[in-house]
C-alpha cells in the first residue's frame, strides 16, 4: 500500500511538473517577451495543438490591433523567438504555431 502511494505521489508531481514546464513557462516567456518590446495586447494564450506541435494565439481588444500586429516587425521578432522555443521539435513549422485573434465585442440583440 505505501509503494502505491509512493507511485501515485511520484505520477502526480511528474504531472504537474510537465504541465508547468509545456503551458505556463511558455506563455510567461512569450508574454515577457511581447511586454518587453511595447506590445499593447490583452493576453496569450494556448492555441489547438496540431500534429502535436504547440499553437499560441495573441489576443488584442481590437481588429486593428491585431492586424498592425500581424504586420509589424514585433510579430516576425516572436516568430523568431517561438522558432527557437521548439527548435527540437522536428518539421516545426513557427509560422503556422502562432495566430492572432481580436476580441470583437457585439451589441446585444433586441
Amino acid at each position: 500500500m505505501i509503494w502505491l502511494t509512493i507511485v501515485i505521489g511520484a505520477v502526480v508531481v511528474f504531472s504537474i511538473i510537465g504541465y508547468r514546464r509545456n503551458t505556463i513557462v511558455p506563455l510567461r516567456r512569450l508574454t515577457s517577451f511581447l511586454r518587453d518590446r511595447g506590445v499593447e495586447f490583452v493576453r496569450i494564450r494556448k492555441g489547438i495543438a496540431s500534429y502535436g506541435w504547440p499553437s499560441y494565439v495573441v489576443v488584442f481588444d481590437s481588429v486593428e490591433k491585431s492586424a498592425a500586429f500581424q504586420k509589424s516587425s514585433a510579430f516576425d521578432a516572436l516568430t523568431q523567438e517561438v522558432r527557437g522555443m521548439h527548435k527540437n521539435l522536428a518539421g516545426f513549422e513557427a509560422e503556422r504555431a502562432l495566430s492572432v485573434d481580436p476580441i470583437v465585442h457585439s451589441s446585444p440583440v433586441l
